[in-house]
């Protein structure tokens, strides 16, 4: 009996060693964002902006509302309608705060499980991690009634639960990982189906082949399964708005990118009849701009279809004429991009800076092209020019040495699977975390201006995941060269 006893304390025991540095994560967690949140309310205004529905459509007819719903996906809006009718109002931003909080936890804790399953250096883990709960854009993505929090969360959930499946087999991690997909393409239409979820799913079926040596017929099914109910919401789209995606507004997104074009230039386009006279009128005008140029209203009868403003007063970006305005507006984008691909080029290149700075909308041509931002090397030892240039430029080459570090584990796919199934896992991880910051910073830089830094907030916590890697491997280095000539042996044993 004490034997049985001091066996279990004993495993007991290890499973606290082994798990000591979550539980400090999360400790640091909680008591960090307990005196943030003070300072820092949660702001609900969101539910009025131009990705959700109209608040009594969402609490009165949300099934309705969400069948119609073709300017996003739908999950986000199928949150908030919960939202409205389960919590009173009263507790409305308490309720999401409090989900927010719990996914902010998760969050953390799922870096620290796969900084672990790199074989990153605990003391490493909670300092980086501990440093990463004064990130700004994630602290406020957690105070902010938008889906770039919930994103965040579920983009580090799938890829672990990726890993976790390959290093088990599990049933549930599968479960997990698909789960955590289909979400994710059911929120963001950036994060598209057959761009996005494929790849990902491909990798991870190719990984459980070549790590477990197998991939069953029922695990095959439901990757299918779930890209067919993924599919289902974008066929949805295809009925109501003739177009087969979760969001009929990429015309109005891709129109950004003309924001280098010789207005001239435009002009003669327009002349000839190349273009439309669209292009006079700003991205993302109230409905009823849309409706005085066409001249005709939407009449379809259904209220998330045909009212220009929401009961708020807000412009209703769901109504019906915004997809005919967002497929003029990408037929007139590729035209003007065709006619001047390298003025495309320099808003790609703008919208690149944008993505590794911390600031939406700073677009060089105000006034004379790049202008503004080049006159700041004239002073380059002040903070504007350090945070506008150096910062960017060291944040994207970071960036570039991260994603090839992690590229070279497709090598492993060549060779003799590894006899642990933790590499295997760890390989996946790498290569999924690498395709993200790939597919991101693409999409990003070649199809939108002013928002990269915005659309890069849900894959921060991957890349620092990244760089967690890649610093534990030079102190390694660093440390075993200092233990073999200097006889470091306390800095070895913390580390």
């Amino acid at each position: 009996m004490g034997g049985h006893l001091a066996t279990r304390i004993q495993c007991g025991r290890t499973h606290l060693c082994k798990y000591s540095s979550l539980l400090v994560v999360l400790i640091l967690f909680c008591l960090v964002r307990s005196f943030q949140y003070p300072s820092r309310p949660f702001n609900t205004a969101p539910i009025h902006n131009m990705h959700a529905l109209d608040v009594e459509i969402l609490e009165h007819d949300l099934f309705q509302g969400l069948y119609y719903l073709h300017s996003q996906p739908p999950l986000f809006n199928l949150m908030l309608g919960v939202g409205l009718k389960v919590l009173p109002d009263s507790w409305f931003a308490e309720g999401f705060a409090c989900l927010y909080f719990i996914l902010g936890l998760g969050l953390f804790g799922l870096c620290e499980r796969l900084m672990n399953l790199f074989g990153v250096p605990w003391l490493l883990r909670i300092f980086l991690l501990a440093s990463f709960l004064f990130h700004e854009p994630i602290l406020s993505a957690e105070r902010y009634l938008i889906y770039t929090h919930p994103l965040a969360f579920l983009i580090v959930l799938g890829i672990y639960a990726s890993g976790k499946w390959i290093q088990n087999g599990k049933p549930f991690w599968l479960a997990a990982a698909l789960i955590s997909l289909a979400s994710i393409v059911l929120m963001r239409s950036f994060f598209h189906l057959i761009l996005w979820m494929l790849p990902m799913l491909a990798l991870l079926y190719l990984a459980s082949f070549r790590f477990r040596g197998r991939c069953g017929k029922k695990e095959v099914l439901a990757g299918i399964i779930t890209v067919a109910f993924c599919s289902l919401f974008y066929a949805k789209n295809l009925v109501v708005a003739g177009e087969f995606t979760s969001s009929t507004w990429f015309g109005m997104n891709f129109a950004a990118m003309t924001a280098y074009m010789d207005p001239k230039r435009t002009e003669t386009l327009l002349a000839v009849g190349k273009i439309t006279p669209l292009v006079n009128i700003r991205r993302f005008s109230p409905p009823q701009v849309y409706i005085d140029y066409y001249g005709a209203a939407p009449h379809t009868g259904i209220e998330a279809l045909d009212a220009p403003t929401k009961s708020t007063g807000k412009p209703n970006f769901n109504n019906f004429i915004l997809v005919r305005a967002s497929q003029e507006s990408a037929a007139n984008t590729i035209t003007q991009v065709k006619d001047a691909p390298l003025n495309y080029l320099k808003a790609v290149l703008n919208e690149v800076h944008i993505y590794f700075s911390q600031t939406p909308g700073r677009v060089f041509n105000e006034g004379s092209p790049w202008r503004p931002a080049l006159d700041l090397w004239r002073n380059p030892l002040s903070w504007t020019f350090i945070r506008i240039w150096i910062v960017p430029i060291l944040a994207f080459l970071m960036y570039v040495w991260i994603v090839v570090f992690q590229l070279r584990e497709l090598k492993k796919f060549r060779v003799p699977p590894p006899s642990d199934s933790r590499t295997g896992a760890a390989t996946l991880v790498h290569l999924l975390c690498a395709f993200n910051l790939v597919y991101v910073l693409l999409i990003a830089g070649f199809f939108e201006l002013g928002e990269g830094c915005f659309m890069r907030i849900p894959i921060d916590p991957l890349i620092l995941i990244g760089g967690a890697v890649l610093m534990s491997r030079f102190f390694s280095v660093f440390l075993r060269f200092f233990s073999m000539n200097y006889s470091g042996r306390c800095c070895t044993v913390l580390w």
